[in-house]
């Protein structure tokens, strides 16, 4: 009896044996024997890794110190069991993750885990690493990510294009701006006139410079003042304030502009105020009549030698050369070369564009620095020997 006693002991020794065997296999494992697998994936964002996700996955990512990934791990027991609420570490070498080289993390009930990766300022690869327990989990593939250079852009030199400037306010769609001139006694009313069309455009003065009037001028565009708008009068008698027959006045807040004007004889005759055509207005005279004596009987005194003139040409005679970056400017010409022109405008041939109007009313183009011939064409075929003398030259002085 007691040998039967033993032989069942021994038995049932060996089925608990056995038993643990096939339990122990059951039960997942990770150790140097049997370490388990990492597998990896890269997707946009960390929504995307899920279980549905299909592993592994090599990526490439542009090496310029922002774009980002998100690493999505898959871990496998020994038994190729999904390996739930593993702690895991995962380490890169090139970038970062969560800002640092090496972060911590738990897989969840499907074996996942996912970080987001920020590339580094070098091109290179990246090499993730998992550990378990110690142990780095082998991969099957995916655990490499090419980091790609940014390109360099290469400088492209655009070509110089002509400036196509509108010396003048773009007319309003209603039509032209409209252009008023007429005559006070005294400059500081111009700013105070109802322009109510009971003034008088034409006027009556002595033909010497006993009394001076004002020209008063007015630019408005659907009724709002044109302000800081060069305004052109000439005369063929008399002077303005310039001590000249033609002279510049600019618009102020009012859209109002105004110079003095007188006789400079003793002569009876109808002198002529005109404002030439410019884009915002045809060209309009006003009359003045100049009363006086008539015409002096010659003597027969001797004619005193005459005093030579200065001449104006390669000069401007009215109005301001324009300012290196300034805007617009008008002034008139004393006549000459197109170089002298320039000369006289102190703005380098490279930076400086030159207008005057035609009798269209349009305006023709001078760009000295200009490397293709049919850009001054118009211009070189209206002044073939040069710009005439009192020319009114719209300009401007690019910066650069």
């Amino acid at each position: 009896m007691n040998r039967g006693r033993s032989i069942g002991l021994v038995v049932l020794v060996a089925t608990i044996v056995a038993l643990a065997a096939q339990l122990g296999s059951a039960v997942p494992r990770a150790s140097a024997d049997y370490p388990g697998q990492a597998l990896i994936s890269y997707v946009p964002t960390t929504p995307q890794c899920n279980m549905y996700t299909s592993f592994p996955g090599d990526t490439t990512l542009r090496a310029d110190g922002v774009s980002t990934t998100a690493i999505c791990i898959l871990i496998r027991d020994a038994n190729q069991h999904l390996a739930q609420q593993w702690p895991i570490t995962v380490t890169v070498v090139q970038g970062t993750i969560n800002g640092a080289k090496t972060a911590s993390l738990t897989t969840n009930r499907d074996g996942m885990a996912v970080i987001v990766y920020t590339a580094p300022s070098v091109a290179g690869t990246e090499i993730v690493s998992i550990r378990y327990a110690g142990a780095v989990l082998p991969g099957a593939g995916g655990t490499y990510l090419t980091l790609t250079a940014v390109p360099t852009p290469v400088p492209t030199t655009a070509p110089t294009a002509v400036p196509v400037a509108t010396p003048y306010p773009t007319p309003s769609p209603d039509g032209p701006y409209l252009l008023r001139v007429t005559f006070t006694p005294r400059q500081e009313w111009c700013s105070t006139l109802n322009w109510d069309g009971q003034i008088p455009y034409s006027v009556t003065l002595p033909a010497d410079d006993s009394i001076t009037q004002a020209v008063c001028v007015w630019l408005t565009g659907r009724g709002i003042p044109v302000i800081g708008q060069p305004v052109i009068v000439r005369s063929q008698v008399g002077v303005f304030g310039s001590g000249s027959t033609q002279a510049v006045i600019t618009t102020d807040a009012k859209g109002r502009a105004t110079t003095s004007y007188h006789g400079v004889g003793k002569i009876a005759t109808t002198d002529t105020i005109t404002v030439p055509a410019a884009a915002y207005a045809l060209e309009t005279t006003f009359p003045v009549t100049l009363t006086g004596d008539l015409a002096p009987t010659p003597t027969a005194t001797a004619t005193p030698a005459a005093t030579a003139q200065p001449s104006t040409a390669g000069r401007i005679v009215g109005g301001a050369a324009p300012v290196a970056g300034g805007g617009f400017t008008l002034f008139v010409f004393g006549g000459g070369t197109n170089d002298q022109l320039v000369s006289a405008s102190q703005c380098a041939a490279a930076r400086g564009v030159f207008w005057v109007s035609a009798s269209d009313g349009s305006f023709i183009t001078l760009v000295p620095g200009a490397a293709v011939g049919a850009v001054n064409e118009s211009w070189n075929a209206r002044f073939t020997t040069g710009v005439p003398s009192n020319t009114p030259v719209i300009a401007t002085c690019r910066a650069s």
